[in-house]
């Protein structure tokens, strides 16, 4: 194997392992057991600076944070010039697209696009963006293509052609395609705890409630229990085909039945908490990007008091919320939270498929979120990605606040970081390795806490690097 197919799949390792810690954080986040809103002093969800939806018109090449070593010691510099296993640049997006061809010949060429495409799909996972609906699509009509080759793909990169396959589908709205990916992934290793994560989020957006039980059963032994209760709820209400009829803000009913065909997203909020707040611009972003499809609807749940009624009208009319509500309250059955959807979070979106089925239950920065409305869509329209392509590409604005409403006070999130050169990169392996060493001597002296503490510190400010993959590793031996 080549010097820069090693390099490739030493990155990749790197960047799976990081995507199962923060496809783990999602799923925790997204759901918890039913309680009472959020304190004041809880964080708000961090939001980027600019949209990024994934649709056209936004680059998807944003460079992995690099955390507090980007003041870089001309001697780290220095030191990293003279290593000879210099990373490889990959190719870029359309690099990749213009030379994917419609038919494979040769597994080994089908092993090193997979690779490449992995890699860019999976650090988007990582880091919770969204991946370009057209090259999603673009990499998984490819992939398909090859899917008689992969049987002849070597057993160390089989695992990167699933796992791209499994990527792309998930992205473009097949999430058939991805659930039989993730199948593939768990016969290759019924022991990594990202290919059963990967099963249970392809089995949502299919709407098949025991696959993600079977995940989450084999999921029990590979990662911290405290995720376990939190997938546990986020799959209750999956597959589920909620029957209700509620009436809406302006003036219509709703009833599922009557909106088979359409992909619907049910929007959880309270407008005196800070956390929707500060949500808000990820909530219209949703809208904005999918409201121009005829088979996509968007409908708000108020959880607020029945007396605080007027206040959220006035935040609606204050912040053009464009899509119409049912003032659910905070007393009673409550049918739709409760009862339909079995969720008391805010903010939370959930989606209906277009035969109804519960497709989605989670946060608004997710993009699992954002796949489940592809995939709703695609089926909409008898199995094909549609042609037009919406563009939202707008600053999100945070949402105003009316007279008497209560404003959000989560700090504005930073800007993306620079790119970092290979010589940056070296020192940040460099750093990260440092601390890897202290944390592998905390756990020599039995004190496993600050073991723990270092090496989430790793994973949080150097997940890009080799000492992130061992320090997960770790983790996954010393949380259980």
């Amino acid at each position: 194997m080549s010097s820069a197919m090693r390099n490739r799949l030493r990155k990749l390792a790197i960047i799976v392992a990081a995507a199962l810690a923060a496809l783990g954080w999602a799923a925790a986040a997204a759901a918890q057991d039913p309680a009472p809103p959020p304190r004041p002093e809880e964080p708000p969800i961090a939001l980027p600076d600019q949209p990024d939806s994934g649709e056209p018109g936004h680059d998807q090449r944003r460079p992995a944070p690099g955390g507090p070593s980007e003041r870089i010691d001309a001697e780290d510099v220095d030191d990293a010039s003279d290593r000879s296993d210099k990373v490889e640049p990959g190719p870029s997006v359309e690099e990749l697209l213009a030379k994917l061809p419609a038919s494979w010949d040769r597994p080994e060429l089908l092993a090193q696009a997979s690779i490449e495409i992995n890699s860019l799909l999976a650090q988007a996972e990582t880091e919770r963006r969204l991946v370009p609906w057209p090259m999603a699509e673009g990499f998984r009509r490819s992939l398909i293509a090859g899917r008689q080759l992969a049987e002849q793909i070597g057993p160390e990169t089989r695992p990167a052609y699933f796992q791209s396959l499994y990527f792309s589908a998930l992205a473009a709205g097949y999430p058939d395609q991805a659930l039989a990916a993730a199948l593939d992934l768990v016969q290759l290793d019924r022991k990594s705890g990202w290919n059963w994560l990967a099963l249970y989020r392809a089995g949502m957006i299919c709407g098949d409630k025991a696959t993600c039980e079977e995940a989450v059963d084999n999921l029990r032994l590979m990662v911290n229990p405290q995720m376990i209760e939190p997938l546990k709820a986020q799959a209750e209400p999956i597959g589920a085909e909620p029957q209700f009829t509620i009436e809406l803000s302006d003036g219509t009913k709703f009833s599922p039945a009557a909106a088979r065909g359409k992909v619907v997203v049910f929007d959880f909020w309270i407008h005196t908490e800070r956390t929707y707040m500060d949500a808000f611009p990820l909530v219209r972003r949703v809208f904005t990007t999918f409201k121009d499809y005829a088979a996509f609807r968007m409908i708000g749940v108020n959880m607020d008091r029945r007396s605080y009624q007027n206040l959220a009208r006035q935040f609606m009319r204050a912040n053009k919320m464009d899509w119409p509500v049912h003032f659910e309250g905070q007393a009673g059955d409550r049918p739709i939270s409760f009862k339909a959807f079995k969720t008391s979070r805010v903010p939370s979106h959930a989606v209906l498929s277009p035969a109804g089925k519960v497709i989605y239950l989670g946060l608004p920065n997710d993009p699992l979120l954002y796949y489940a409305i592809r995939a709703g869509l695609v089926s909409a329209a008898d199995g094909k990605v549609p042609t037009t392509q919406p563009d939202s590409n707008q600053p999100p604005a945070r949402a105003a606040v009316p007279p008497g409403g209560q404003a959000g006070t989560g700090p504005k999130a930073p800007s993306p970081d620079p790119a970092l050169d290979l010589a940056a990169k070296a020192a940040l392996e460099k750093a990260a390795a440092e601390q890897l060493r202290i944390g592998e001597a905390f756990e020599a002296a039995d004190y496993k806490p600050k073991a723990i503490e270092v090496y989430r510190g790793i994973l949080r400010n150097y997940p890009d690097t080799d000492a992130a993959m061992k320090a997960q590793a770790r983790l996954l031996v010393l949380e259980r």
